[in-house]
């Protein structure tokens, strides 16, 4: 069981440092692009709230998604002597 632990403590390592690497992959990048004569930051700001734009869109669709797996769920029967089941993992 302590080998489990200890994989799943090396992942949650290894996340944090792909994160970090990625923040710090796009900080430097966007550094180097800067050097650039035709570099734009008001360019560059217009194309991220574009894209911020794309995110805030997908996220107005999860309302009416959401409407549709709870209709699908209600049709489903369940009765009152139903008796919830587990996994048996954590409990």
């Amino acid at each position: 069981m302590s080998s489990r632990k200890g994989s799943s403590k090396r992942n949650s390592s290894s996340q944090k440092f792909m994160g970090d690497f990625r923040e710090c992959r796009g900080s430097v990048a966007t550094l180097y692009e800067s050097q650039n004569e035709d570099y734009s930051f008001p360019a560059d700001v217009a194309e991220m709230s574009g894209l911020m734009n794309g995110c805030a869109h997908a996220e107005s669709l999860v309302p009416p998604i959401e409407g549709t797996v709870r209709q699908l769920w209600d049709s489903i029967e369940v009765l009152e002597d139903t008796a919830e089941a587990g996994t048996g993992v954590g409990d």
